[in-house]
């Protein structure tokens, strides 16, 4: 998928669930183009680091890294994810009502809850992740699993003008 199918199709999603305009959509759109953009290069070198460091001999990952090596990587990696969180959610309160911008934050963390679930339950053995069962999931793309927003209990009635 390229960056702009996988732009659009974030795009779709939101203008799906939030109920944009036309100017949302395209404001909405230059957004997620430029960020896809910038993580498409920044997971291009990652790639390319880790094939350089393959066909030195080193393995890339945290078996070869220091205790100390590891935490300061993970401060990096959580930092790097926070800035970016701040950016998006800048981001998206500029371009969206606030009614929108409401909806926008709990399905937010309706999505998070998911992702949480599905890591605990891989990590405990069970069905995390996606695929279906005996794959790691409870079904994933293509499957009638649901949006997600519905099944954790979040309709547009959650957003009458009163919120």
């Amino acid at each position: 998928m390229t960056v702009e199918q996988r732009t659009q199709m974030q795009v779709d999603r939101q203008a799906k669930n939030l109920d944009l305009n036309e100017e949302q959509k395209k404001k909405l759109y230059d957004y997620y183009l430029t960020t896809n953009k910038k993580q498409e290069a920044e997971r291009e070198e990652r790639m390319k680091a880790m094939r350089e460091g393959q066909q030195n001999g080193q393995r890339p990952d945290f078996r070869n890294m220091s205790e100390a090596d590891r935490e300061k990587f993970m401060k990096q990696m959580q930092e790097q994810r926070q800035a970016q969180q701040a950016a998006e959610d800048k981001a998206f309160k500029s371009i969206l009502t606030e009614k929108q911008y409401k909806k926008w934050q709990m399905l937010k963390k309706a999505q998070e809850q998911r992702m949480r679930q599905m890591m605990q339950e891989r990590q405990q053995g069970g069905q995390g992740g996606f695929g279906g069962p005996g794959q790691g999931g409870q079904g994933g793309f293509g499957s009638d699993a649901g949006d997600g927003y519905t099944d954790a209990g979040y309709t547009d009635a959650n957003f009458t003008d009163a919120n």
